[in-house]
């Protein structure tokens, strides 16, 4: 989506200490609240790309979401994010870079989402629908606050393999734009939601993409380290 924007669904990263030898209860994770995390991998353009995601869910259909991408060995970005139903409420994001003298450039980007429209905590993902999200953003220098417009359609529902478990899921496609700018800016990608988990995550052509899920592993935090 825009690159200034949190991505309304949990867009996804993926790498901890998870142990993907680690037999995985897949009905257990299917039919209770059981933390976990999923690593996607993949090559795009030759290089790898590794990815992780950590879910905590509570019973009122809440979670906490943890996301970092370590493909790049001297660069940490790690998100923690309030969901519900894949969508994203708040968020807060620290960014630096190792060097030979310790952690540099250090950002950090505190994020809250409002919605109008449907209601994306009941939100389906069965038919087609459009949100406004209010994204008010602050990295230390005071608040902005931006309007954007996303589109869901409804693609297909499918089973998707993650590790040894199988899962329903259902495809989407989502267009996003800034308030007043659909025909300049507008920019469509593909997000597969899986109810069993509660989530989102990118949608890639399974063969290209080697997708582990754990439920025992390091939780992330924002320190840096």
């Amino acid at each position: 989506m825009m690159k200034d924007i949190l991505i309304v669904m949990a867009s996804v990263l993926v790498v901890g200490s998870a142990s993907a030898q680690t037999p995985v209860n897949c009905d257990g994770l299917k039919n209770s609240l059981l933390p976990y995390e999923i690593r996607r991998k993949s090559k795009p353009l030759g290089i790898e790309k590794i990815e992780a995601i950590q879910v905590f869910r509570d019973r009122s259909g809440a979670a906490i979401v943890w996301e970092r991408n370590l493909s790049m060995r001297d660069l940490r970005i790690t998100t923690r994010s309030l969901q519900y139903n894949g969508f994203a409420m708040e968020a807060e994001t620290i960014r630096f870079i190792r060097t030979s003298d310790g952690p540099a450039d250090l950002t950090r980007m505190k994020t809250t989402q409002r919605y109008e429209g449907p209601n994306p905590k009941t939100y389906d993902y069965q038919k087609d629908a459009k949100f406004k999200v209010i994204l008010v953003q602050d990295a230390g220098k005071g608040p902005t606050e931006k309007d954007f417009t996303f589109e869901f359609k409804f693609v297909r529902n499918e089973q998707m393999t993650i590790g040894s478990c199988l899962f329903a899921s259902s495809i989407v496609e989502v267009s996003s734009w800034p308030y007043g700018a659909e025909t300049t800016q507008k920019r469509t990608v593909s997000y597969r939601y899986i109810p069993d988990l509660g989530i989102q995550v990118p949608e890639a052509p399974q063969q290209l993409v080697v997708w582990e899920i754990a439920t025992s592993f390091e939780t992330m935090s924002l320190e840096v380290q």
